[in-house]
């Protein structure tokens, strides 16, 4: 099973066990335009905190990008 240390920014750090929109957009290199759309449709499950600001784990980026 793989666990969110096992995943790493292009920098090379691990990517936290929970993410910010920033955090996805950095880890992907997508727009933050492509995370919110995904967001929105629902495509990328997450924790709504505020009206703009969400999290999501890296579990849930890697289901959004497998191919359905």
């Amino acid at each position: 099973m793989t666990t969110h240390s096992d995943y790493r920014f292009p920098s090379g750090e691990p990517v936290p066990p929970i993410m910010t929109v920033a955090d996805v957009v950095r880890w992907l290199g997508i727009s933050r335009d492509a995370v919110y759309d995904a967001i929105q449709t629902g495509d990328l499950p997450c924790r709504k905190l505020t009206r703009r600001q969400y999290l999501v784990t890296p579990q849930a980026v890697m289901a959004w990008l497998e191919p359905k």
